[in-house]
């Protein structure tokens, strides 16, 4: 299956600063122990994947290479990323295809909005692994380990 969508990186609450480059939110995502992706379409049966740590170790390169993006860039997250330490989550974040959003703090002009920077990775890995979670999600939907 074809991953369509560009990638949207939010849901930083744990403490992402409106100073936070893509280096240094790389650098807290790389202290991760488990990364796990799962669908955001509530209409599809659910189906989480873990991260292999090779597979980890190459998508906290791609938000540390990742480049800034125009603030005018728009998609729909299809996945959700979550990095855990331990059982701790150090941060979830919406995912599409190449480009994503950095959830930094609440706008002032806007309390009830966070104010975002957009990215994008230029590496391939974040299309690699949305590819292979869709692949993997059919394949267990196929062999009845989910729900249709």
């Amino acid at each position: 299956m074809k991953w369509i969508c560009a990638l949207a990186l939010t849901g930083l609450a744990n403490g992402c600063s409106n100073h936070e480059s893509p280096k240094s939110l790389a650098r807290r995502l790389g202290e991760a122990d488990r990364v796990t992706i799962a669908s955001q379409f509530a209409d599809r049966a659910p189906f989480t994947m873990q991260l292999r740590v090779e597979e980890a170790n190459r998508l906290v390169q791609a938000v540390a290479t990742s480049r800034k993006e125009s603030p005018l860039v728009t998609t729909t997250p299809q996945l959700g990323v979550r990095f855990f330490k331990g059982t701790n989550v150090l941060s979830e974040l919406d995912v599409g295809a190449k480009v994503f959003w950095v959830n930094f703090a609440p706008d002032p002009k806007q309390p009830k909005l966070r104010r975002v920077g957009p990215f994008s990775d230029d590496s391939g890995t974040l299309e690699m692994l949305g590819e292979k979670f869709w692949q993997e999600a059919a394949t267990a939907a196929e062999t009845n380990q989910i729900g249709r």
